[in-house]
């Protein structure tokens, strides 16, 4: 029983930090990274996002920690469901409220205020083209 040693929901948040500041010293290290126009993300109410998906879209890794970091919110994304196979991610993706994205479970998380990302063509496109 995990819950009964640990706060889940700390433990989560704790998480989701460590994650966020890899992903933001990584890029500004390796790569110079910066966002510009985050402000432009609301503090609070909902928002879509749509992003380019390349082979691997690091550049949305780097602005959903920016945004955890900076506006103090999660980036519900929307992931190809083959992702959730690899068993050290998974619990990555849980820990930032992906998910493989129906309409239902799209429409609900802007309904319930969250931010969510989506790229369009997402995994298909950006191997096959």
């Amino acid at each position: 029983q995990l819950s009964r040693c640990f706060n889940v929901k700390r433990l989560k948040v704790w998480a989701q930090h460590a994650a966020c500041w890899y992903w933001k010293i990584f890029s500004k290290v390796w790569h110079g990274h910066e966002i510009i126009g985050g402000e432009n993300i609301p503090k609070s109410g909902p928002a879509l996002i749509l992003y380019y998906h390349g082979a691997v879209p690091i550049d949305y890794y780097y602005l959903v920690a920016d945004t955890f970091l900076k506006r103090g919110r999660t980036i519900h994304s929307v992931v190809d469901k083959f992702i959730f196979k690899v068993p050290s991610v998974r619990s990555l993706l849980k820990a930032f409220d992906c998910e493989t994205g129906s309409r239902a479970s799209c429409t609900a998380a802007l309904k319930a205020g969250h931010l969510l990302g989506i790229s369009p063509g997402g995994t298909y496109e950006a191997q096959l083209g």
